[in-house]
């Protein structure tokens, strides 16, 4: 229904204002596109983004593609949501505001690189967070492609520089973590649970030294793989497959449908590929056993060598690839711009944006700047000076006196100078000024900002905007016309046009409701660290101050998994393990299937009567080790970030990132915020995933 309703709205724009709206910017993407050349203010990535549409010659294709990719955005996001375990609410939340907000839409209406970037960091993140493969481990291969996707991000806006750190830094604590092999988040809290090299556990270890415990994560795992490949092949059956090397699966064979038959199914299985009701026996053993099986022989490699593995080379067979996928576009850009312009760098302007940014705060008395710096000083004092922006492109700024264009190398050189020596010389003022920029991203309303003319452009028309005024414009529009093949005065058409405006004047995302999916996901986590410290206290009974029990799901789990801890392991492993989670899968499977009910409560009395439980007992208690290796497993087939912060944290670093650089560079601009909203919007959807029984205080 969002969807549906976003897609609604953006046909409603393409129908109203036809066939797009132009910002100052869009001029020189589209001289850039019709003369391919670097530019010495903007990078060249939309440039070939409309060279790539410019045989079509129309804009209105191209702001369609770039709503279609606003879409996408929404998709992308609901999908990683739901891949990551996330509730359905929570990934839904997290699509309204990029496929909604008016403002969103306004900006996909534009002709600016911003859709593009968006789509591209987003979907940067989103691969990040995805499953590769069974194994649910990052490979060199994505890593090379997450690189390539920043390369294209950053050749479209400079600002995707930076991110290229950030993705690396996660990397680099993803292959530390992997290589050291901690255990998983939410793993179990025995003893006999803890993780050791490879991904194995110390139960695992006991079974292999035959001291009679039961085989843990990584022994099922391999005894899984080897069901999964001989039923799914479908083969005759052989004893040591069957099996699994001689040793019976604990639990086999005690029913009558449960007997062997050729190919590793049972009677169970065939009863259920008939259409009798029955639940399925080995063959759901073998699917499961199959995907974790893959991924625990994935980490156990280096324990069959007899050692851990390295973590140099398990981080440089990740940022090797992510780096080199990553710098060697941006790296053949620079070479591309050295050529024509015989400049080090993506852009010429670095130092001229500096330099503005820098003005706001810059008091020469305090500089005392050299005699060839001082000609860029402004008299008057910080607060009766204009916005940033006005001492780049306003001809009374010092900057554009100088003789020559604003962007030539020794301008720039100049203005970098400056700007570096106030930095220096008033660091808080340049912290104070920062933080003041950075705080507009999260006001309570939109006021206007930098001035009426920019702002004006973030908004639907009521009229046909003037032509442009400024020279790149005027000769960009001629380049404009090439393009079209045709004029490209803007058509405001009724009633669509005066719908859209409405619907901007209530539909759009405040700032202050930005900070605050902001701080959801920190927040959650210190509320689940929090619980997670308080249940490891025994609370003591008010009567006799004893420690009382807790009771949480995964440690009844656990301890239904091998009965009370102080009776031997081996003397209630193998049918508990068994039966138990029969009858949990069949309490799972009867929910869709109504005609097994009678088998459902079987199997599920059988599974919890195995453990020594009564069926008097609270629901939450029997269906214990269900919930809680059902939960282990899909936290062992966790994405990339495998880090405290958990999956969130990638995505919230990177919406950060987007905020802070802009501020701390050039300046504050709503169009700036745009695109770190759906990250934003990412993580606090990812923070609350799981957010239920298991977080709560018993």
């Amino acid at each position: 229904m969002v969807f549906g309703l976003g897609a609604l709205l953006r046909l409603v724009a393409v129908l109203g204002y036809r066939p797009a709206l132009w910002f100052p910017d869009s001029y020189t993407y589209v001289v850039t596109a019709m003369r391919p050349r670097p530019d010495l203010v903007r990078p060249a990535g939309y440039s070939m983004f409309l060279r790539l549409l410019e045989p079509f010659h129309s804009f209105a294709l191209v702001v369609t593609v770039q709503h279609v990719l606003g879409l996408l955005v929404g998709v992308m996001l609901y999908t990683t949501v739901l891949r990551r375990g996330g509730p359905t609410w929570a990934a839904v939340l997290a699509c309204v505001p990029v496929l909604l907000d008016a403002y969103q839409i306004e900006l996909e209406h534009l002709l600016v690189s911003d859709s593009l970037f968006t789509f591209l960091v987003v979907g940067a993140v989103c691969l990040a967070l995805r499953r590769p493969r069974p194994s649910g481990t990052l490979t060199p291969r994505s890593a090379a492609a997450l690189g390539l996707v920043l390369a294209a991000a950053t050749l479209t806006r400079t600002v995707g520089l930076p991110l290229i750190a950030v993705f690396a830094l996660f990397l680099l604590a993803y292959g530390v973590r992997r290589a050291s092999g901690a255990a998983q988040p939410g793993g179990a809290e025995r003893s006999d649970e803890a993780a050791l090299p490879g991904g194995a556990t110390r139960r695992d270890e006991a079974a292999r030294a035959g001291q009679g415990a039961q085989p843990g994560r990584v022994a099922w795992a391999r005894r899984g793989l080897r069901l999964g490949r001989t039923t799914r092949a479908d083969r005759a059956a052989r004893p040591d497959e069957v099996q699994f090397g001689g040793a019976a699966l604990p639990g086999e064979a005690v029913r009558p449908d449960e007997a062997a038959l050729p190919g590793g199914a049972t009677r169970r299985d065939e009863a259920a590929r008939a259409g009798q009701g029955a639940q399925p026996g080995r063959v759901a053993w073998a699917r499961r056993g199959l995907r974790l099986g893959r991924r625990a022989l994935g980490l156990s490699r280096a324990a069959r060598s007899g050692g851990t593995l390295r973590p140099g080379r398990v981080v440089a067979r990740l940022t090797v690839p992510f780096l080199v996928a990553a710098f060697l576009p941006v790296v053949g850009y620079a070479g591309w711009f050295y050529a024509t312009h015989q400049r080090v760098g993506l852009v010429g302007s670095n130092g001229v944006f500096l330099y503005a940014r820098t003005m706001s705060f810059a008091d020469c008395s305090i500089m005392k700047p050299p005699a060839d710096l001082a000609v860029l000083c402004d008299s008057r004092p910080p607060a009766s000076r204009p916005v940033s922006q006005e001492y780049i492109w306003n001809t009374e700024s010092p900057l554009v006196r100088l003789p020559g264009i604003t962007f030539t190398k020794e301008t720039d050189t100049l203005a970098g100078r400056f700007a570096s020596l106030a930095i220096r010389s008033q660091p808080l003022d340049y912290l104070r000024s920062m933080l003041t920029e950075l705080g507009r991203s999260f006001t309570p309303g939109r006021p206007v900002y930098p001035d009426a003319e920019t702002y004006g452009y973030y908004k639907f028309p009521e009229t046909e905007p003037p032509p442009p005024g400024r020279h790149p414009a005027v000769v960009g529009k001629m380049f404009a016309q090439r393009y079209e093949q045709g004029p490209i005065t803007v058509r405001v058409v009724e009633p669509f046009a005066g719908l859209m405006r409405a619907y901007q004047n209530v539909a759009w995302l405040p700032g202050a409701a930005l900070l605050v999916i902001l701080l959801v996901p920190p927040i959650a986590w210190t509320v689940r660290w929090f619980t997670k410290w308080t249940s490891r206290t025994p609370r003591t009974s008010r009567n006799t101050g004893t420690p009382r029990p807790r009771h949480r799901v995964g440690q009844v789990g656990s301890e239904a998994r091998c009965g009370s801890r102080t009776e031997p392991e081996a003397q209630h492993g193998g049918q508990a393990v068994s039966e138990a989670w029969r009858g949990g899968q069949a309490g799972f499977e009867g929910q869709r299937d109504g005609k097994a009910g009678a088998e459902v409560r079987r199997n599920d009395r059988a599974g919890y009567e195995a453990r020594g439980g009564s069926q008097t007992e609270p629901k939450g208690q029997r269906y214990g080790l269900a919930k809680a290796e059902a939960w282990r497993g899909s936290q062992a087939g966790a994405g990339v970030v495998a880090s405290p912060a958990g999956g969130w944290g990638i995505a919230w670093a990177t919406a950060w990132a987007l905020l802070v650089v802009p501020p701390a560079t050039a300046q504050f601009d709503y169009r700036y915020v745009l695109p770190a909203v759906p990250l934003a919007c990412l993580a606090a959807a990812l923070s609350v995933r799981g957010f239920r029984r298991r977080d709560r205080p018993a």
